[in-house]
């Protein structure tokens, strides 16, 4: 099994487990500062085994990978180039490979809180773009059937992991009265035939 992780920064999670895999591809490498709240500064790592750019041709043949893999990475292409993205990470796919691309909710409360935050200081979702489950959703269906989730729908406004616990309960709820409302939305798509160039 081959899998792209093309997620944005350090949050990969096949990357972070280094698993051999992975292969991990960033536009950046180096040390960087990560602004996710004005009053949350932190430093981060990131050394990708390829560097490369999505906008770009990558550089790994037709049909390669039996996953790709993306979360928090497309909303910051911009919005001309996102068709072009995806087609590249469509042609590195394998027959029966699948597509798995995870973003912020432009309808949830964490979409609202970090376009907040980024009016007040400039972070990196400053210049993002979130998508709603129907964007996605038409995003991927031009490749095939798309299978879409939403989860994550307790509020962002927590400062310890611990504090979420009171509202464990209530996610199911959330999650059943507003199906499309999580702060993550995933879709995915199966590849039925190999990319002919």
């Amino acid at each position: 099994m081959k899998i792209l992780d093309a997620t944005a920064g350090e949050k990969g999670i096949w990357y972070q487990k280094n698993l051999p895999f992975v292969t991990f591809m960033d536009k950046r490498k180096g040390t960087f500062i990560s602004y996710y709240s004005p009053k949350n500064k932190r430093y981060y790592d990131v050394n990708p085994d390829i560097v490369g750019d999505w906008t770009k041709k990558t550089p790994f043949p037709d049909n390669h990978f039996d996953i790709v893999y993306s979360n928090s990475m497309i909303e910051f292409i911009d919005e001309d180039k996102i068709e072009e993205v995806i087609k590249e990470m469509w042609r590195i796919l394998k027959k029966d490979g699948k597509l798995v691309i995870g973003v912020l909710n432009k309808e949830s409360t964490w979409a609202y809180k970090r376009k907040a935050e980024s009016l007040e200081k400039e972070s990196i979702f400053t210049e993002s773009k979130f998508y709603t489950w129907e964007e996605l959703e038409s995003l991927l269906s031009k490749y095939g059937n798309a299978e879409m989730e939403s989860t994550l729908f307790v509020p962002p406004y927590f400062e310890k992991a611990e504090d979420f616990g009171w509202f464990k309960s209530l996610e199911d709820e959330f999650a059943a009265r507003f199906p499309k409302r999580g702060a993550l939305l995933v879709g995915s798509v199966e590849k039925k035939e190999d990319f002919d160039g």
